[in-house]
C-alpha cells in the first residue's frame, strides 16, 4: 500500500496568490464548485470573487478514496516483478492526490486456476478495480465496467489532448470493445510478434533482408541450398503457430475491407453472417496452404513444440529467421555477444503481395490487435462506485511520462503520443506492433472453442495429420456457431 501527506498542486496555488486567498475567506472553492462557474460569475460578487471562481471551476474535484491495482509487471515495492520506477511514478500521483490509497493486490499464484480464482471474486464483488486478468468473456458475465465515455473526453495528464483514446493508435484498443460496443480496458504498451533474422547468412546468400512473402520464400529455398536451416520458433500448439495462418488469412481477405482494419468481435460477426471469411473460400484454402509450403522450410521439431533450443540455435548461427516477441531483445543481445547484430524484418512479418497471391493488395498484416501483447488493465466491477477515481489514475497511468520509463523499464514498447528517444529496435516494434490485424481479435476473444479449434487444426494440417478439407470443415462449423451465438447476443 502506497500513501502520501503531501501538500496538494491547488493548496499550494492558494496559498502563493495572497489575492485569491482573501477570497477564500469569503467565497470557498467546495463553495463555487456547488454553485457552479455560470452562477458564481453571474451574481453579485467582487471582481477577486468573480477570478477565484473561474479558476476554482478549472480545477478538477478533489480525488477521495482507494484504488486496488493488480497487474504483472507494473507492480509496486519490494520482490516484486516489476522495477523500480512503478513505485516512483505511483508515489507521485499520491503526493498529487493527498486524499487517495493506491493498494496493489497480489497477482495469482501460477499453481492457481486463474478463470476461478476472477469468477469467485467477481460474484463476491472482491475483484480489484484494475486487474490484467480481465479477459473479454468476462464482458458477457458482466464483471466488467465500461469506460467509453472517458476515452473520448480530454486527458488532463497529457499536455493539450482533446480525447483521450486519440493519444493511441487507431483502432490500439479494440480487443477491449464488448458487443455493445462499449470499452471495458486500458492499455498504454504492447509488444510486437516478429521476425528476428541473422543478416551474416543473408549476405552469404546474395539478399537483403526480406521485404515481400515471395522474398522470404526464396530466400529460404536459397538458404537451404547451402545447408543452413532457414528457419525456426518456440512453442506448438497454439501462438506461435497460429500466427502464421492468422496472418496469412487477414491478409488475403484485407482487400474485402476498409483499408487498415482490425475487427473486433461485433464487426467479426457481422462479416461471418454477410458470408465472408468463409474456410471453405479461395481465399482462406490458399492461405492455409501458403504456411504449409513455408513450413518445409522449418527446424525439425518446431511445428510440434520441441523448440528448447531455439535462442541458443539462433545466437550460435544455426538458424537465419526466428519468430518471437520483441520482449526477447535483451534475452538475445545477452545470448548474441556482438557476434552479429540483433535485427528483425522491417516490416515485422513479410507482406503478402500479388507476387504470391492474386488476392493479395500488399496490406500490412503483420501484428494487429497490439493491445493483446501488453499489460492490459481491465476495469472491474468493483469500480463501478467509484469509477472517476479510477480513470483519473489510468489516465495518470497512461500519459507518456508515466508509461514511458515504467515499459522501457522492464522491456515493454509504450505507444501512448509524446513518448521520445526510444532505442532503435523498440522504435521498430512500435511501428510493427500497431500494424493491422484483421482477424486477431476474434481469434482471441470471439469464444474459447473457437481458439483452441483454430490451434488444433492449424497445427494438425501443418504436421500433416490432417488434410486440408478436414481442418477447415471443423474449423468452419465451430465458425459458423460461434457467430451464430453472438449475433443472437447483438439482437442480429
Amino acid at each position: 500500500m502506497i500513501e502520501s501527506n503531501r501538500t496538494s498542486h491547488g493548496e499550494r496555488r492558494e496559498a502563493r496568490d495572497d489575492d485569491l486567498a482573501a477570497a477564500h475567506s469569503r467565497f470557498s472553492r467546495g463553495t463555487a464548485l456547488g454553485l457552479g462557474a455560470a452562477t458564481a460569475l453571474a451574481g453579485g460578487l467582487t471582481s477577486v470573487e468573480r477570478a477565484f471562481a473561474a479558476w476554482s471551476a478549472t480545477l478538477p474535484r478533489s480525488l477521495q478514496g482507494t484504488i486496488t491495482f493488480q497487474a504483472y509487471l507494473y507492480e509496486s515495492g519490494q520482490n516484486v516483478a516489476g522495477g523500480r520506477v512503478p513505485t516512483q511514478m505511483y508515489k507521485k500521483y499520491l503526493a498529487m492526490h493527498p486524499g487517495v490509497r493506491l493498494e496493489m493486490v497480489p497477482v495469482p499464484a501460477s499453481s492457481v486456476d486463474v478463470n476461478a480464482w476472477m469468477v469467485t471474486r467477481a460474484i463476491a464483488n472482491r475483484l480489484p478495480d484494475l486487474t490484467q486478468n480481465g479477459r473479454w468473456a468476462y464482458i458477457r458475465q458482466g464483471y466488467e465496467t465500461s469506460i467509453t465515455k472517458y476515452l473520448h473526453e480530454p486527458n488532463p495528464y497529457i499536455p493539450g489532448n482533446k480525447r483521450w483514446i486519440d493519444s493511441l493508435p487507431k483502432d490500439f484498443l479494440k480487443p477491449f470493445v464488448g458487443l455493445d460496443g462499449n470499452y471495458y480496458a486500458f492499455c498504454a504498451d504492447t509488444s510486437a510478434i516478429w521476425i528476428y533474422y541473422n543478416p551474416e547468412h543473408l549476405q552469404r546468400i546474395g539478399m537483403k533482408p526480406p521485404a515481400t512473402w515471395a522474398e522470404m520464400m526464396a530466400a529460404c529455398a536459397k538458404l537451404q541450398a547451402k545447408g543452413i536451416t532457414p528457419y525456426s520458433q518456440a512453442g506448438g500448439l497454439g501462438w506461435p503457430i497460429s500466427w502464421w495462418f492468422l496472418f496469412t488469412e487477414s491478409s488475403l481477405w484485407a482487400s474485402e475491407f476498409p483499408p487498415g482494419t482490425s475487427l473486433d468481435v461485433a464487426g467479426w460477426v457481422k462479416a461471418v453472417k454477410k458470408g465472408l471469411l468463409k474456410r471453405s473460400d479461395a481465399r482462406t484454402r490458399e492461405a492455409w496452404q501458403m504456411v504449409k509450403d513455408f513450413g518445409k522450410y522449418w527446424q525439425r521439431g518446431a511445428i510440434s513444440g520441441a523448440g528448447n533450443k531455439l535462442y541458443s540455435d539462433f545466437a550460435n548461427g544455426k538458424v537465419t529467421f526466428m519468430q518471437d516477441g520483441s520482449w526477447q531483445i535483451t534475452t538475445l543481445q545477452g545470448l548474441l555477444k556482438g557476434r552479429f547484430p540483433l535485427v528483425a524484418l522491417p516490416a515485422g512479418f513479410p507482406p503478402v503481395t500479388t507476387a504470391t497471391s492474386r488476392f493479395a493488395n500488399g496490406s500490412l498484416q503483420a501484428s494487429g490487435a497490439a493491445a493483446l501483447n501488453g499489460i492490459a488493465l481491465w476495469v472491474t466491477n468493483h469500480a463501478k462506485d467509484h469509477l472517476d477515481l479510477v480513470v483519473d489514475f489510468l489516465r495518470y497511468f497512461g500519459s507518456p511520462r508515466v508509461i514511458g520509463p515504467m515499459a522501457l523499464e522492464v522491456g515493454e514498447v509504450p505507444v501512448v503520443e509524446g513518448v521520445s528517444h526510444l532505442p532503435p529496435l523498440i522504435a521498430q516494434a512500435k511501428s510493427v506492433a500497431t500494424q493491422p490485424g484483421l482477424l486477431m481479435t476474434p481469434y482471441y476473444n470471439a469464444d474459447p472453442k473457437l481458439t483452441t479449434t483454430y490451434d488444433k487444426m492449424a497445427q494438425g494440417y501443418l504436421a500433416g495429420a490432417l488434410s486440408l478439407d478436414a481442418a477447415l470443415s471443423a474449423l468452419e462449423s465451430v465458425q459458423q456457431d460461434t457467430a451464430t451465438k453472438l449475433a443472437g447476443l447483438m439482437g442480429l
